[in-house]
């Protein structure tokens, strides 16, 4: 079996997982749609009452001035129900509570519906896993997380070449003298894992 076929074989399975246990079990019988978990509804729900306190602001004053209702507009362009915050509260909780990793979650091609009525989430399928003869970024990193051989693989869509590599140590030399670090050293000293902290 080829290793895309392994892993989508892997997706195939975390996406029946994920049905089950926050579709079905929870009462919804809809193909490939589950139960948008509270922590992300707390969320949405915080969200859209903020817009719709607003609104309300703006409408009971619009007869006297329309600085709220300018600030309205401000709010609605700038604040989608459904953001990026959301969408990695679905990714942390179905880690966490599931145990699927972020990479395989990152696989989903997902739609939320924000409606208080009827709060789902589609999987839709999965994402593209190439970009024309390329292996698109989300399925390299599913490869790594699963311990692949990523020999196996198209070559990645994103990538640095050693001559991007050696163009950016020409860059930096230039920018900083002799001084300058090389790209590789950059590269490898970036801290990542449980060694990264957020003031």
């Amino acid at each position: 079996m080829s290793i895309y076929k392994e892993m989508e074989a892997y997706l195939q399975m975390m996406r029946h997982v994920i049905v089950r246990t926050q579709g079905a079990e929870k009462g919804l019988n809809i193909v490939n749609t589950f139960v948008i978990p509270d922590v992300v509804q707390e969320y949405i729900n915080t969200r859209r009452d903020v817009v719709s306190n607003v609104h309300c602001r703006a409408q009971d004053t619009i007869q006297q001035h329309l600085s709220w209702h300018m600030y309205l507009t401000g709010v609605i362009h700038d604040t989608p129900i459904v953001d990026s915050v959301a969408w990695e509260l679905l990714y942390d909780y179905l880690n966490e509570v599931l145990n699927i990793p972020y990479e395989a979650v990152h696989c989903l091609e997902m739609s939320m519906n924000s409606d208080p009525a009827r709060p789902h989430v589609l999987i839709r399928g999965f994402k593209d896993v190439f970009v024309g003869d390329y292996t698109t970024p989300e399925y390299v990193a599913l490869a790594h997380a699963l311990d692949k051989d990523i020999t196996e693989l198209k070559p990645p869509a994103l990538s640095i070449t050693p001559e991007e590599m050696s163009h950016l140590d020409n860059a930096l030399k230039q920018a900083l003298g002799d001084n300058a670090p090389d790209t590789f050293d950059i590269i490898t000293s970036i801290p990542t894992g449980q060694d990264v902290f957020l003031a």
